[in-house]
């Protein structure tokens, strides 16, 4: 561990970057800090003078760490830097109600030239609505770890718990939507004097096409979800390295343990 370690968790706090950009700089103020206190000490320094030469000669400014994380970001960072945030804020939520309406209208037509859709009947808009919301959750999260880049370790998991939450939604539904339909079934069979085999095969139909867009997706949904906490996961892996100054497979072990 750097005997600078105190300062450069304080100094991490102040980078707003991105990883591993944030972990690069903080390594590398930590190899220079450490240099110049060995240098500093092999002129014959004491430690305690050394020490505090060299966090004088480190001692960044809000302007300088301001600099600094311009200089480390990405072009798509910068380009969201240079918008007001109120009218970024207003774009995100735009863009995110323009995806689930999109996502909305495409399910209207698959409802009605799919297959699938058009035997779950009914019952398929709540798989829909359940698809828009996880659409919307997912592309939120995916937005923030990917193009804007918002690492900031309070913010990190936000969002991650509905995604698997809709996710699990979507299989219960996928298999309590059809028993629900038996009922609108049997007085469909009754109204219409159709045989039972003939209602029984209808009934079974159309559940296992719910049962289908279930489970699809929940897998989906899954899936999305394991990409994104893997993703967080690995950011908070790099900021738990910076912070104890390990390498990487030494902090793999601890974690492990």
């Amino acid at each position: 561990m750097s005997r600078f370690a105190a300062e450069l968790r304080l100094t991490a706090q102040r980078l707003d970057l991105p990883q591993p950009a944030r972990s690069r700089v903080l390594l590398e103020l930590a190899a220079d800090m450490d240099d110049l206190f060995r240098h500093l000490r092999a002129g014959g320094m004491d430690d305690l003078t050394a020490h505090r030469d060299v966090l004088q000669d480190f001692d960044l400014s809000d302007e300088a760490i301001a600099e600094l994380t311009q200089v480390h970001r990405g072009p798509a960072r910068r380009l969201l830097d240079r918008l007001p945030v109120r009218r970024l804020e207003l774009w995100e939520r735009t863009l995110l109600v323009v995806m689930v309406a999109a996502a909305l209208h495409t399910g209207g037509w698959l409802t009605r030239t799919v297959e699938v859709f058009r035997v779950a009947g009914p019952y398929a808009w709540p798989m829909l609505l359940l698809g828009a919301g996880l659409l919307a959750l997912v592309s939120r999260k995916t937005y923030q770890l990917f193009i804007k880049q918002d690492h900031a370790i309070r913010r990190l998991r936000t969002g991650l718990a509905p995604v698997l939450g809709l996710a699990v939604a979507a299989i219960f539904l996928g298999f309590v939507l059809p028993w629900l339909d038996v009922f609108v079934q049997i007085r469909a069979a009754t109204a219409a004097a159709l045989p039972p085999v003939a209602a029984v095969m209808q009934w079974i139909i159309g559940a296992t096409a719910l049962l289908q867009l279930g489970l699809g997706l929940g897998l989906l949904g899954a899936m999305a979800w394991f990409g994104l906490a893997q993703k967080a996961l690995r950011i908070e892996q790099h900021e738990t390295d910076v912070l104890l100054n390990l390498p990487h497979s030494e902090s793999e072990d601890l974690t492990c343990n």
